[in-house]
């Protein structure tokens, strides 16, 4: 979940407004300056600003890298030229490629909630994950033109190489213990190499216009409205990652629940039987949310390539280790749910036509 760090916190909030550069591109757009009172800062990998302009407007102003900047432009471009009537996003004003900013309307904070917060409290209703299929099956609807971005590899596969291939001796002195915990439970494992090696090397998928880095917390909900955020992954790629990422972050959460710092010991002291009737309990929990989405999805789609719904499912799959993968960096060791959560994402890999129905993405 990202949080927002106050004013109080001068070097969170000051990092991008503070440039010469943001001062800059706010004259330009408009905006005058950023007002101090109120300011904030999200949590996130990018550095960023929110707060009110001497406009009256409210923005949020992010930095980012040069590669996800010309990603973001492409998905502006791109949206503008056409009228989407599901698919919404904060409102572009304006951004400095060189420089790497880039800046939208700032949703009202009184109405907006971000969809891991709705899942966290059991609102992320089935209404909710219908406007998000409808939304991401409008994207992939969309035939895709020149200034949509290649992805020379699948995006959220990135990380296969370090998982199976030697790690530098650079890597392996800065790694967790958790990280070479993972790293020695899968480096051997030649069935899941291969079928990762599947996924990602399906030249005869048709490519779509994809978010790429699809997570409920770039969700904002506003009233009935879902605005689809953070594009920075933007750009051609087999529309089953984006699918995959929502079922998959919905699959994690019915294995693992909500597991906080303070109930690792007890996560950690769950049998194997307890782990899989919380995990069958989940899976009935979820279900009705998955199929919603896809229901929405479809409904966008005149036509569904074949075998979308197995791709999905084995990414939903790569999506568990993915996600143990990340924890592990901040941690010592891997919990046994985690270990089962795997377990679970690699029988979605090995063999996803046989789950397609269990995690909600069935034809009816």
């Amino acid at each position: 979940m990202k949080t927002r760090t106050r004013a109080g916190n001068a070097l969170a909030v000051n990092r991008v407004i503070g440039e010469p550069a943001s001062r800059d591109l706010l004259e330009r757009l408009g905006l005058g300056r950023a007002l101090e009172s109120g300011a904030a800062s999200f949590s996130g990998r990018n550095d960023n600003w929110a707060g009110a302009t001497t406009s009256g407007t409210e923005v949020f102003l992010k930095r980012t890298s040069a590669t996800g900047m010309r990603r973001a432009v492409a998905f502006e471009v791109f949206a503008a030229a056409r009228t989407p009537e599901h698919l919404r996003a904060p409102r572009c004003v304006g951004w400095d490629e060189d420089a790497g900013l880039h800046v939208t309307e700032l949703l009202s904070e009184r109405d907006r909630v971000s969809g891991d917060q709705l899942a966290d409290s059991g609102d992320f209703g089935a209404d909710v994950a219908e406007a998000v299929g409808r939304a991401i099956g409008e994207l992939h609807g969309w035939t895709p033109t020149t200034e949509v971005p290649a992805h020379e590899e699948i995006p959220i596969l990135g990380p296969i190489a370090r998982l199976f291939g030697g790690l530098p001796l650079a890597v392996y002195l800065e790694a967790t213990g958790a990280e070479l915990e993972v790293w020695r439970l899968v480096r051997h494992d030649r069935p899941l190499r291969a079928a990762l090696d599947a996924l990602a090397g399906q030249s005869a998928v048709a490519l779509r216009p994809v978010h790429g880095d699809l997570r409920l917390d770039q969700l904002q909900v506003v009233g009935s409205t879902v605005h689809v955020t953070d594009w920075e992954e933007f750009g051609l790629a087999d529309p089953a990652v984006d699918v995959g990422a929502f079922v998959g972050q919905w699959v994690q959460r019915a294995v693992l629940g909500i597991t906080e710092p303070e109930r690792d010991e007890a996560e950690n002291s769950l049998s194997y039987n307890d782990i899989i009737q919380r995990t069958i309990t989940g899976l009935r929990e979820v279900k009705p949310i998955i199929s919603a989405f896809w229901a929405g999805y479809r409904a966008e789609r005149a036509e569904i390539e074949v075998g979308l719904a197995e791709r999905a499912t084995a990414f939903a799959g790569w999506h568990m280790f993915d996600r143990m993968f990340a924890v592990a960096h901040q941690s010592s060791q891997v919990l046994a749910v985690q270990r089962a959560a795997a377990g679970i994402g690699r029988k979605l890999l090995l063999d996803p036509g046989r789950y397609v129905d269990v995690v909600g993405l069935g034809a009816s």
